[in-house]
């Protein structure tokens, strides 16, 4: 028998998160590996800031605990109780938001833990919401989404409710339609965050410059963000920007 190998999926959000994730797999995420593999999906509970103070110890040195990794922090454990070894996980993918009101919040903080977590085959592929995991839903069809721009707050989650498609707003009930329309939106729209181009990309485009160019175009001018959504990016990572264009039946 194969052995069995685990894809982790780290999700700052105990409800929301989860549910994006599960309705997701009906339509994307099939299994790449040739090993039995099981998906484990957890919530952190809480902002991205308090993750880097787990593996940066001091705030002014940025000292990085080399000791840390992921599995151990969670204390992830099988379905038999069986504590599970970092040995064990094939890949790990970590959702969060921005959350640029956090207490805690700073842009050199996320840059390192996107440094950190870069490769989701190492040590996990870490990927933003701007502003929130709610800019998922934060589209109308009547409005030009790249100009879709938003403080982050906490009134946000409100902000982007009030202001989509009525279809869209139960994570649980996307269609694949729905699914295929969100994706080009928002990659489209990362697209023009880095490359000033509404159009889908013709390259993978790296979570750092997307923070880069939102540092430079919208926090740094007036503290604001340009809504997007960490899921699609992950999914243009995952099948590339040819196979994805075909998965949303993009000619």
């Amino acid at each position: 028998m194969n052995k069995i190998e685990y894809i982790l999926f780290i999700f700052e959000g105990v409800k929301d998160e989860p549910l994006i994730f599960e309705n997701l797999k009906k339509y994307f995420l099939e299994k790449k590996e040739s090993n039995v593999t099981q998906d484990i999906v957890v919530s952190y509970g809480t902002v991205i800031y308090s993750l880097y103070k787990n593996f940066f110890e001091d705030d002014e040195l940025n000292e990085l605990d080399e000791d840390l990794d992921l599995v151990t922090l969670m204390k992830l454990k099988d379905n038999n109780g069986n504590r599970i070894k970092p040995n064990q996980i094939s890949e790990t993918y970590l959702f969060f938001d921005y959350d640029g009101h956090a207490s805690n919040a700073g842009d050199e903080k996320l840059i390192l833990m996107l440094d950190l977590f870069n490769d989701e085959f190492d040590k996990g592929k870490l990927y933003i919401s701007y502003p929130m995991v709610e800019s998922l839903l934060h589209i109308q069809k009547d409005i030009d989404f790249c100009e879709t721009i938003e403080v982050s707050e906490r009134e946000y989650k409100k902000i982007a409710r009030a202001n989509c498609d009525r279809q869209l707003l139960h994570f649980n009930g996307y269609t694949k339609v729905d699914w295929n329309y969100i994706i080009n939106e928002h990659c489209k729209k990362a697209n023009h965050i880095v490359n000033n181009n509404f159009m889908f990309p013709t390259k993978l485009i790296e979570q750092n410059e997307i923070l880069y160019n939102q540092d430079a175009k919208f926090i740094k001018i007036d503290k604001k963000v340009s809504v997007l959504s960490a899921f699609p990016l992950m999914l243009l990572d995952y099948y590339g920007f040819v196979g994805l264009k075909e998965k949303i039946n993009i000619s």
